[in-house]
């Protein structure tokens, strides 16, 4: 590791709290995957929390893209499930 970091802040923008969740980040390092997760108990509502996840070596060499997936198992309910995922990239 080069000690880089990927900060994910995932916010509950509902009226109520939410029960415990596990995002995830894909990166696809030079076409193999590199699978990393994190648990977080819960947000109260419109509370946020700032997820970090290290950058795996070989990334910025050359660019690699990455997939976030908050609530990758599906266990909290919520009125809107679109909002979940995002992709980006580390920009070698």
């Amino acid at each position: 590791m080069d000690g880089r970091t990927l900060i994910v802040t995932v916010r509950n923008q509902g009226g109520t709290a939410t029960g415990p969740f596990t995002t995830q980040v894909n990166f696809d390092v030079d076409g193999t995957s590199s699978i990393q997760t994190a648990f977080f108990p819960g947000l109260g509502p419109n509370d946020s929390v700032a997820l970090s996840f290290p950058i795996p070596s070989g990334c910025f060499n050359p660019d690699c893209g990455f997939e976030i997936i908050v609530d990758v198992n599906n266990n909290v309910i919520e009125s809107v499930e679109t909002n979940n995922n995002a992709r980006g990239s580390c920009v070698g």
